[in-house]
């Protein structure tokens, strides 16, 4: 209903109305909430998806009008390359160090992340340490999976978004290892960019937008999501290849400074303003 009162009032101010979605799977609403989301996009002279996905939505929502694609953006100060050897000791993490960063929920993934982590513990003679940083209700059942290996995974609760680029910049490499579900599949993954910023390469699922998000940043590699043994060799392909990802964590961090900071989405998001405002009132 509130969405009818701002189109209501639009109408009356004579204003132009702009809107951000993340949608990126097709959901029938119940007819009242599809009347109302009708009458809203009829009124709106610009929409900002948050991917391709997300726009394909909106067209099949019936939206007519201009789209621009708005992703995340990260603060490049914040985010950005350190010497974080005193945190790796003070942390006990040894070795090159495959890190997950997130909430502990079956859909993001952490059990493939996990179970492929064992078969390389299982093989892999050389130091490797596995991070799991989150929390969740999956945290005892992930915590039973790598009981029997000790010594290699390191769980760390949840950590304040303000000290998550020092905890991002510890790990080698950061794996995204999110599953679709019939409901759900990841809008953007806006830890890669966070990642890729610190000048961390990243292995991704091909869930909702990772994979797009990889290949325009050519930061990492994409991995299919659910294979375990698939990601194990990814992790295993980087682990051999310091240079290749010092690479792909070059590229990607260029690619990151030049179109996703918060200052290049602020500037997109500006345009797309002008723009409607320039357009005839409805």
């Amino acid at each position: 209903l509130s969405a009818l009162q701002v189109v209501r009032q639009a109408e009356l101010c004579r204003s132009r109305i702009v809107f951000y979605s993340k949608q990126n799977i097709k959901k029938r609403l119940p007819l009242p909430s599809r009347l109302i989301e009708s009458a809203v996009l009829r009124a709106t002279h610009h929409a900002c998806a948050i991917s391709d996905e997300a726009a394909e939505v909106l067209r099949w929502k019936g939206y007519g009008g201009p789209i621009t694609l708005l992703p995340h953006g990260v603060d490049p100060v914040r985010f950005s390359p350190r010497d974080t050897r005193l945190l790796r000791s003070r942390l006990g993490l040894t070795g090159t160090v495959f890190a997950y960063f997130g909430r502990l929920v079956p859909q993001k993934g952490v059990g493939v992340f996990l179970s492929a982590a064992t078969r390389m513990a299982a093989t892999e003679a050389s130091p490797i340490t596995f991070w799991v940083v989150g929390s969740g209700p999956e945290e005892d059942t992930l915590r039973g999976v790598v009981k029997d290996t000790a010594g290699r995974f390191v769980f760390l609760p949840q950590v304040p978004h303000l000290d998550v680029a020092d905890y991002l910049s510890v790990a080698d490499v950061v794996v995204v290892p999110s599953l679709t579900t019939p409901r759900w599949k990841e809008q953007f993954g806006r830890v890669i960019i966070e990642a890729l910023a610190c000048g961390v390469p990243v292995i991704g699922s091909d869930s909702g937008e990772i994979p797009g998000l990889i290949r325009r940043l050519g930061g990492g590699l994409i991995s299919p999501e659910g294979d375990v043994e698939a990601l194990a060799a990814a992790m295993r392909g980087l682990l051999a290849d310091p240079l290749r990802r010092q690479r792909l964590a070059q590229t990607g961090r260029r690619a990151v400074l030049e179109t996703y900071t918060n200052a290049a989405v602020a500037a997109t998001m500006r345009a797309v303003c002008r723009e409607a405002a320039r357009a005839p009132a409805s």
